[in-house]
């Protein structure tokens, strides 16, 4: 018996996922007390909210479709960070005592060591499955424990605390200048 085009639509999987998102996008704006939900400023949030993931999805997507698997993304995007914030802290307070303020410089510099640490880092992962052939299951759930705890003893060592305070001088002058 053939089904026609309506009738293979209706049973889709896909559909039935849209309809859901629209329900609880729906029950959601008219639940919403503020009706701030809907809103261009709260849409605009939380695109630019959700953008970073997206980015962290697109990556995740090629090692996937590739066959691999890896399990250290989350530590190494905590491990960055840390070395983000390390980077940034200790070139506020030169560039504030400079005439120039703190420019776009530091945030590039930041960036870019950030960015190389994460290169090294993905090198490190390749290696250990190419050339040891290790399983990707493995080596990433190695340097994910690995990583974890160097992140933790850093942040430990700089800022006495697992956590980063936002609040520190540096990070509000940081805040201000940009």
């Amino acid at each position: 018996m053939k089904t026609t085009f309506g009738e293979r639509w209706w049973n889709r999987s896909e559909f039935w996922l849209v309809l859901a998102n629209l329900i609880v996008y729906l029950v959601v704006y008219f639940v919403d007390k503020q009706h701030n939900f809907g809103s261009t400023e709260s849409l605009m949030l939380l695109v630019t909210e959700t953008t970073m993931l997206g980015i962290f999805a697109i990556g995740m997507t090629i090692v996937i479709i590739s066959g691999g698997i890896d399990l250290s993304v989350g530590t190494i995007i905590a491990f960055s960070s840390i070395i983000f914030t390390i980077v940034v802290k200790k070139m506020v307070l030169p560039a504030l005592l400079a005439k120039g303020g703190v420019g776009p410089g530091v945030l590039l510099t930041a960036t870019a060591a950030t960015l190389s640490l994460a290169l090294v880092i993905g090198l490190f992962h390749a290696s250990l499955i190419t050339l040891l052939k290790l399983p990707p299951f493995i080596a990433t759930l190695g340097t994910l424990i690995g990583l974890r705890s160097l992140a933790r003893v850093i942040a430990q060592w700089q800022f006495q605390s697992d956590k980063v305070s936002v609040s520190d001088p540096e990070f509000r002058a940081l805040f201000n200048a940009t």
